[in-house]
């Protein structure tokens, strides 16, 4: 979940934004509402921070837990250097720079919770392959579909393999050698453990990369 954080005094506007995001935007919570910027100077988990632009010289002043800021007007086209202020009436553009910025937060989170993972399974963080794979597992996070129907070589390695520049084919082979060597390598009974069965058969790339994401989803 995305925490949002708002630093205005304006309570009509704050209840607005409320009900709209609340509506509209699930993965994001309104989490605090101030007027006073020392409120929000000891909170540590502020994602985005919605502010009033009048508020611009003590938030450069102080030390606040994001960079993400979007700054918010009671006029319109308010511009100082390279800060441009949004209308605050204008809630679709806002809600619109909430979600640009969520997006990159979510990606950023699922990223680092899928490295916790395949770290966690011991594989090997040098060989191109588990980044392939890393990649993988995040597209099938994030398919609308089920991600066990998916085929890979059709609907997956495409994708990565585009993303880093190379082939589908290579993006194959990096998987399937990056995943023997792990393999070869890991903590078995960790394995055993962590796919639910024990090892009659080494599982393939799609087995083991379908349990990360039924683990991460199962965190959900």
């Amino acid at each position: 979940m995305i925490e949002l954080f708002v630093l205005d005094e304006d309570l009509k506007f704050c209840k607005k934004l409320i009900n709209n995001i609340s509506e509209k935007n699930k993965n994001v919570r309104v989490s605090f509402i101030t007027d006073n910027i020392k409120d929000i100077l000891t909170m540590p988990n502020i994602d985005i921070l919605i502010a009033n632009f009048s508020y611009r010289k003590e938030i450069e002043k102080y030390e606040i837990a994001t960079s993400n800021i979007i700054y918010v007007s009671d006029e319109d086209n308010i511009k100082i250097g390279t800060l441009t202020a949004i209308y605050k009436y204008n809630i679709d553009l806002i809600r619109k720079k909430i979600n640009s910025i969520s997006n990159k937060i979510s990606d950023t989170q699922l990223e680092n919770l899928i490295y916790d993972e395949i770290r966690f399974l011991d594989f090997n963080f040098s060989h191109i392959g588990t980044s392939c794979i890393s990649e993988s597992i995040k597209l099938l996070c994030k398919t609308d579909k089920n991600y066990n129907d998916q085929n890979l070589e059709k609907d997956i390695y495409p994708l990565v393999g585009k993303k880093f520049n190379i082939s589908s084919a290579t993006v194959k082979g990096n998987i399937n050698y990056a995943t023997t060597k792990m393999l070869d390598e890991c903590d078995k009974s960790r394995l055993c453990k962590y796919l639910g069965y024990n090892l009659s058969n080494r599982p393939g790339a799609k087995t083991i990369m379908c349990a990360v994401v039924k683990n991460l989803k199962s965190q959900e």
